[in-house]
């Protein structure tokens, strides 16, 4: 029997090397009980499309992921924006909107730290 391969993600956000905005971000975003739609969002973000196929959506980090997000965009605000963006092209428009939420509200310390005391 293989010994089991710890999940690369909970591996990042239970043992960051820092504590830092994201990785405390991450480390809520990864122990929500909705982390695959959360990733599923943020994936969308990442790639401009969406993805429900498992083995692809693990084939990235969420670190990876949420790191994508903060880069492209320069405010809190146009993190909305991308997020909301995918979140228009669902079906499931009122479920997405509550993850864009979650996500929003976990990374907004890290545009504070970003701007020196104020996420815009």
């Amino acid at each position: 029997m293989r010994p089991e391969q710890p999940n690369e993600d909970t591996t990042e956000a239970v043992a960051p090397l820092t504590i830092t905005p994201l990785n405390l971000a991450l480390q809520q975003l990864v122990s929500h009980p909705n982390h695959r739609r959360i990733k599923k969002l943020l994936y969308g973000t990442h790639q401009a499309c969406w993805e429900n196929d498992a083995t692809v959506l693990e084939s990235v980090s969420l670190k990876v992921l949420l790191e994508s997000l903060t880069d492209r965009n320069a405010t809190l605000e146009e993190c909305r924006n991308s997020l909301y963006q995918i979140v228009r092209t669902l079906n499931r428009q009122e479920t997405y909107s509550k993850i864009a939420n979650i996500i929003l509200e976990s990374i907004q310390n890290v545009y504070i730290e970003m701007t020196g005391g104020t996420a815009r």
